[in-house]
């Protein structure tokens, strides 16, 4: 069979799971589901794909938006209006354990780690870029702020951090209809930015090396190269039609992109050249579990992914 087909596992029942995160070691994984004005944080531990509880879910009260696991999983962060509220992770058992709410300037919509886990980026809802340091207890200074290179807050921004050999490069795609930039710094560790470029709005995903950088919209996935020195991405390598690309993930190996559809409930999966970033015009499979997904999450190892759908499911699928 080919190489990164799904294969659906579960359906799980959970009121508009609305983020997943999941550890390094694929052990285990974190759900933080919307229920009317409340927030839950479910625990799982994973098992040959399937999601198996481990606690009782956590009421989080009535914010919260994402998860963010640090690189060594030792504190899970979530995101809620006015900061970010901090656990304590057992590698061991995978449990959680509240440890303290963080009151940051502005509502925090995406963070992200160095490859060391010692500095912390994060977007916020005052349209700033902010850079903190991260003690081993999990502790946030804060080192500066920068302001984003858009005019208007952007609700849907996304921030991507590629390792690549003495440098983090840190993409922004910064999302504000009409207009739509992205952004590249490099982080040593304040961030220095490279420059930016107008591009069409959509999701984004930046392959495992840091070398092709996708944008998906309702009608198409443009493929561009990567920061190379010069510019923060070059000129479109290719643009390929699609039935909507409202959520873009790559798996770990590089050799698969998947594209999730929330308007025709499924997820397209493109065979992808690792060389020259390029897909295949022909999709290999349309996967259709569930009605309105709109983000599917890869597990490190990149056996299985998750599916989170608008209408209350979360599915687990496994890959070839």
């Amino acid at each position: 069979p080919n190489p990164g087909l799904i294969t659906h596992l579960f359906s799980l029942n959970l009121i508009f799971p609305v983020d997943i995160t999941i550890t390094a070691d694929s052990k285990f994984a974190y759900v933080l589901s919307l229920d009317g004005s409340d927030n839950f944080l479910s625990q799982f531990r994973i098992d040959n794909g399937n999601l198996v509880s481990i606690a009782e879910s956590i009421a989080h009260g009535n914010n919260g938006s994402d998860l963010f696991l640090t690189p060594n999983n030792h504190f899970l962060y979530v995101a809620k209006s006015g900061g970010l509220s901090r656990y304590a992770v057992n590698t061991q058992t995978g449990l959680l354990t509240f440890e303290s709410d963080i009151a940051l300037s502005g509502t925090v919509v995406d963070m992200v780690f160095s490859s060391d886990g010692t500095f912390a980026y994060v977007y916020n809802a005052s349209n700033n870029l902010l850079t903190f340091a991260v003690d081993s207890n999990g502790n946030l200074t804060q080192l500066s702020t920068m302001a984003a290179p858009i005019s208007q807050f952007a609700g849907g921004t996304q921030l991507q951090i590629i390792h690549t050999p003495g440098l983090d490069l840190l993409y922004a795609n910064y999302t504000s209809s009409p207009t739509c930039k992205i952004a590249v710094y490099a982080v040593t560790p304040l961030p220095s930015s490279a420059g930016e470029v107008v591009i069409p709005c959509g999701s984004m995903v930046v392959s495992p090396d840091g070398n092709f950088v996708y944008i998906g919209n309702s009608v198409s996935i443009s493929v561009y190269p990567g920061y190379d020195g010069g510019a923060p991405i070059g000129s479109r390598i290719e643009n390929i039609g699609t039935r909507g690309s409202d959520g873009l993930t790559i798996s770990p190996d590089g050799q698969t992109l998947y594209s999730v559809s929330t308007s025709e409930n499924f997820v397209q999966v493109y065979s992808r050249n690792v060389n020259d970033g390029t897909l295949a015009t022909s999709v290999l499979q349309f996967a259709a579990f569930g009605e309105t997904p709109y983000q599917i999450f890869i597990t490190p190892h990149g056996k299985f992914a998750y599916v989170l759908y608008e209408r209350d499911i979360l599915s687990g699928v496994g890959i070839n």
